[in-house]
């Protein structure tokens, strides 16, 4: 095991004392505790996590030097093909639980497989919408943790911290943007600031996120896009990232959930907010007062979820992983999702 302060019980102290865990190298968890959860998995999640490695076998890399889907229709552009090799991120999941279950060498091997394809061959463009599904990479590097060949480890800690750096960059340019382009800066700029365990980027990602909190949330917990686009999609959008970024501080003993804002805006009053629509108790149709043409573009071109009524599981996987962070909201993302997946539990760090 690497020299990162990686054991189960340094985590274990950490959650139960709050002290920042800088050094631990890992963005959700680390490799000893997702091993400990993998070994007390159900009989269910283990028949599920391997057949979805099983699923992700026969797949054969596709990197890109780069990806792109902002802005684009189906068939245009690049968004198909970007769409089509993001698919290696999620088998790269899929196989790194698959070796956590079971312990089996060729999940292993594949996920390593494809993990060193994207490395030799990607650079990221610090563009957030398209690059959002990398979470995907950074809870596979996690779940493999020192099984990992060291020289690719390595490359994945500089991968990391580039994004970061880049991604930190972006988010002092756009300060003023207060939008799901600015949350999604933020989850992936914290995500590389806690795996390369750069205290200087995680407190420059945590005064980054209490601003968005008090520019992207108003009193009432709503917030910016959903008035800007008419759609509670949007508001999915905004909240999801910063939740995620929020859970990754809570994996290493810091509660970015309890963060007010100078306006008095905090994580919880924007869930507060949404959760009657969450629950159905209130509605909303999508899009019909939205001022962005391209919204209209995505209705007229039968995009599914631009028009019509919102349909409360659209909300699934951020009161999931809200529930990490607060036990209030448990019961509404298990109405809304039923049971989490392993790689779900993973992430949110629980066992």
């Amino acid at each position: 095991m690497r020299s990162l302060g990686r054991a189960a019980l340094v985590f274990g102290l950490v959650a139960a004392s709050g002290v920042s865990a800088l050094a631990q190298g890992f963005a959700f968890t680390n490799g000893t505790l997702a091993a400990a959860n993998c070994k007390a998995a159900s009989d269910g999640e283990r028949t599920q996590a391997i057949a979805l490695a099983q699923a992700a076998l026969p797949r054969f890399p596709h990197p890109m030097p780069h990806v792109h889907v902002e802005g684009l229709l189906p068939h245009q552009g690049a968004r198909d093909e970007s769409l089509l090799a993001e698919q290696d991120w999620t088998a790269a999941r899929d196989l790194a639980v698959g070796y956590c279950v079971t312990g089996q060498q060729i999940y292993l091997d594949h996920a390593d497989t494809i993990l060193a394809a994207w490395l030799k061959e990607y650079q990221p463009n610090f563009n957030p919408v398209d690059e959002t599904n990398l979470e995907q990479l950074f809870l596979a590097a996690d779940i493999l943790d020192s099984a990992m060949p060291a020289p690719l480890f390595a490359q994945w800690q500089a991968f990391a911290g580039r994004l970061s750096a880049g991604y930190l960059e972006q988010i002092d340019k756009h300060v003023t943007t207060a939008d799901h382009r600015q949350s999604l800066r933020l989850k992936l700029a914290t995500m590389g600031a806690y795996l390369v365990a750069d205290a200087g980027a995680i407190g420059h990602a945590e005064s980054a996120f209490t601003t968005q909190l008090g520019a992207n949330i108003n009193s009432e917990g709503d917030v910016t896009d959903f008035a800007k686009h008419d759609a509670l999609r949007y508001a999915v959008y905004d909240l999801e990232p910063l939740v995620i970024a929020g859970l990754a501080a809570h994996d290493h003993g810091e509660n970015w959930y309890g963060i007010t804002a100078s306006n008095g805006s905090t994580l919880a009053s924007a869930l507060q907010w949404l959760s009657p629509y969450a629950t159905g108790a209130q509605t909303n149709q999508e899009f019909q007062n939205s001022g962005v043409p391209f919204d209209a573009a995505r209705r007229d071109a039968g995009v599914a979820g631009y028009a019509g009524q919102w349909q409360p599981q659209g909300s699934a996987l951020l009161y999931l992983y809200a529930s990490a962070l607060d036990r209030q909201w448990g019961e509404l993302a298990f109405k809304l999702g039923g049971t989490p997946k392993l790689w779900q539990r993973l992430e949110m760090g629980m066992s």
